[in-house]
């Protein structure tokens, strides 16, 4: 058994390193660890927090899925030209872009057959080519201001917003809930 002040960070690290075929339970472990020091250290039990300098364990995540061509089909039969979630489904599709970056996209952004998009993310400045089918979703857009997606005129929506929307328009379609937005960036 050991004391708290007992611990030393090859301690905490041999217990991590005990859950390497789960990382995520290991990197808990560590959070809790981290926990109990800082606890311990205003508790005057001990100085430092020896889980401080412990690396997480490296987690595989499997992100968001790509959606099926079965899948698109579905949604684009069920949501029609011009309507919110169709040109949003485009615009998401065809760019490969985050919703973040999805939102600020209007007509103003439209340059000799391309979007002008400057990620929020990285603040990468890109052309993204307007595809036939981005194209066809637009020009059924009717009634458009300054943002293909906006609600208020003059204001983009957030992203939040857009994916809570699209999760909204998939369920609708009939399509599995674990479709998202940014699984359309994949697709």
């Amino acid at each position: 058994t050991f004391h708290v002040s007992d611990f030393e960070p090859k301690h905490v690290r041999a217990i991590i390193n005990r859950f390497s075929d789960r990382p995520a339970s290991g990197n808990r472990w560590l959070r809790i660890f981290s926990i109990l020091f800082r606890l311990a250290i205003e508790q005057d039990l001990i100085q430092t927090d020896p889980a401080r300098d412990v690396r997480r364990l490296k987690e595989k995540a499997e992100g968001a899925r790509a959606w099926t061509e079965v899948e698109v089909a579905q949604f684009q039969a069920h949501w029609p030209l011009g309507s919110r979630a169709r040109t949003a489904f485009a615009l998401l599709l065809y760019t490969g872009q985050r919703r973040s970056d999805v939102v600020k996209i209007g007509p103003a952004c439209i340059k000799e057959g391309m979007i002008a998009v400057t990620q929020q993310k990285t603040g990468t400045s890109l052309m993204v080519p307007i595809l036939k089918d981005l194209a066809l979703a637009l020009a059924a857009t009717s009634d458009v201001k300054a943002y293909y997606l906006e609600v208020t005129p003059g204001r983009k929506p957030s992203s939040d917003s857009l994916g809570n929307l699209m999760k909204d328009w998939t369920l609708a379609a009939g399509l599995p809930p674990d479709l998202s937005a940014h699984g359309l960036r994949k697709t």
